[in-house]
């Protein structure tokens, strides 16, 4: 178990002195490198506390949203579209898959996914039956 109080020692490096519009200098930094801590174990804490920190010194691009209420509504109606039309699409492949589906009838989820199963099951019964045959004949 890592400690939760070992803090993760940052050192500013390659520092910049810039102006600001006042003339007096500023300092920024262009990189970081982190000081690869151990807990007690010898076990590294760089990689557990890292993502947080990259979040911290690097947004996400693209964090703000630039979308309008409207925009973000159609894209929402068009990942739904899709999502439904993905999940009908592999229903069909299941009706075609499946001998007791019957493609005319109505395909209520639970139904498809009773016969599937019920399927599954015959497939896996018939390939023991099989195998025994197999071993029975010395194959």
């Amino acid at each position: 178990m890592l400690p939760s109080s070992a803090p993760l020692r940052i050192e500013p490096k390659n520092i910049k002195n810039e102006h600001s519009d006042d003339g007096i200098p500023e300092k920024s930094v262009t990189h970081v490198k982190l000081k690869n801590k151990k807990d007690k174990t010898g076990n590294s804490l760089i990689n557990e506390k890292n993502s947080k920190i990259n979040k911290d010194l690097n947004p996400k691009k693209g964090s703000v949203s630039f979308l309008t209420d409207e925009q973000k509504k159609a894209n929402h109606i068009l990942s739904e579209t899709r999502r439904r039309n993905l999940i009908r699409s592999t229903y069909d492949k299941l009706v075609e898959l499946v001998p007791q589906l019957d493609t005319s009838e109505k395909r209520a989820e639970h139904a498809v996914m009773t016969k599937t199963a019920a399927y599954i099951i015959e497939l896996r019964q018939e390939n023991e039956r099989l195998e025994k045959l197999k071993l029975e004949r010395g194959l």
